[in-house]
């Protein structure tokens, strides 16, 4: 059964191995293998800064902002590493227009199976959990995996359009009602 957890030392070398493979979460590009070495060889570090709620972020306009509440999961399926999940309990002005509350990936090799949607779910969840019962999210109009993964899960599309945050691309924003 697949449950979501907080990063866990236990699962540092299966999160490695999903870096290499080209995980990323969202819309960010994948670790470059120096990005990888130096979270091997501070995995501690790496693992605390996952879920740090304190230091301040460079949004990708280059404005500094407080972060907003949140959590990095991971989800796991029966001891094995699948993917990773961030979910923003608020959203800042930067997040209403571009990133919503949640940004997932699945690890490569564990893709078009069906863990797009499990995770998805299990973080509607956890919103639902903390009181959040509107949710937005944002896909790349190109990823057609990711748009049928959020309307699964009862995404209905608000609109789409040109995103700078996308590099320019069409961008889809969906709400989900829970």
């Amino acid at each position: 059964m697949s449950h979501l957890i907080l990063p866990d030392l236990k699962y540092a070398a299966p999160y490695i191995a999903a870096l290499r493979e080209g995980l990323n979460l969202g819309v960010s590009p994948p670790k470059t293998e120096e990005e990888i070495q130096y979270i091997e060889k501070n995995i501690l570090e790496h693992l605390a800064e996952l879920n740090d709620q304190h230091t301040p972020i460079t949004l990708p306009t280059g404005k500094v902002v407080q972060k907003v509440p949140h959590n990095l999961f991971w989800l796991i399926e029966e001891d094995k590493f699948i993917g990773m999940v961030s979910i923003r309990y608020e959203l800042n002005d930067f997040l209403f227009h571009h990133g919503g509350h949640i940004g997932y990936g699945i690890r490569p090799s564990a893709q078009g199976v069906g863990y797009g949607k499990i995770i998805l779910k299990l973080a509607l969840e956890k919103l639902k959990e903390r009181g959040v019962h509107r949710v937005l999210l944002t896909c790349d109009d190109r990823n057609a995996a990711s748009y049928h993964v959020i309307e699964a899960n009862g995404g209905v599309l608000e609109r789409k359009g040109a995103d700078p945050f996308y590099q320019g691309r069409i961008a889809r924003r969906y709400w989900i009602d829970i």
